[in-house]
């Protein structure tokens, strides 16, 4: 054996093996961190949908989201994307689903109020809306999205209130 290793071609391989195992290590570790690793796998689908979303392709969000939820159902993040994507493919009552369980695993979740008071808004249910909203507005006081849409959802309330009392 010990005459084996003075092989120089022997050496030369071993050699060769040893830089080619630690390139590959490296590699792949490098990979791994990049990637965010399997675990992270729901983060390219979290992005994936908000791009689909953005280019009103709402059906390919709702299947990234699924893919997200699939791994991590209790994901407030993704039960929103969900939810929106729903929304927009006129879903509304399994929309409003997603919203509430958001809601119940990350209470301080301004956004998910925001769009669950949307949601309530298109269902007809406008006083639940205005909760909504102004609880979004009371998580994130900066949150103009739920300022404008707590200012017309009330504004459309005393329009339909002045409408009932001239009829």
């Amino acid at each position: 054996m010990a005459s084996a290793l003075a092989d120089p071609n022997i050496q030369k391989f071993l050699k060769w093996t040893a830089i080619l195992t630690a390139v590959m290590v490296v590699g792949f570790s490098t990979y791994h961190f990049i990637s965010g690793g399997a675990e992270e796998s729901g983060e390219l689908h979290y992005r994936t949908g908000n791009l689909r979303l953005e280019d009103g392709d709402f059906q390919a969000a709702l299947t990234e989201f699924n893919l997200l939820l699939e791994e991590d159902i209790a994901n407030p993040a993704g039960l929103l994307g969900r939810a929106l994507a729903l929304k927009e493919l006129g879903r509304l009552d399994e929309a409003l689903e997603d919203v509430s369980t958001a809601i119940e695993l990350k209470p301080d979740f301004a956004a998910v109020y925001a769009n669950r008071g949307i949601i309530l808004d298109h269902l007809g249910h406008y006083e639940e809306a205005i909760l909504d909203y102004r609880k979004a507005v009371q998580l994130d006081p900066d949150f103009s999205d739920a300022l404008n849409n707590l200012g017309a959802t009330l504004q459309n309330q005393i329009g339909r209130a002045s409408c009932r009392e001239r009829v």
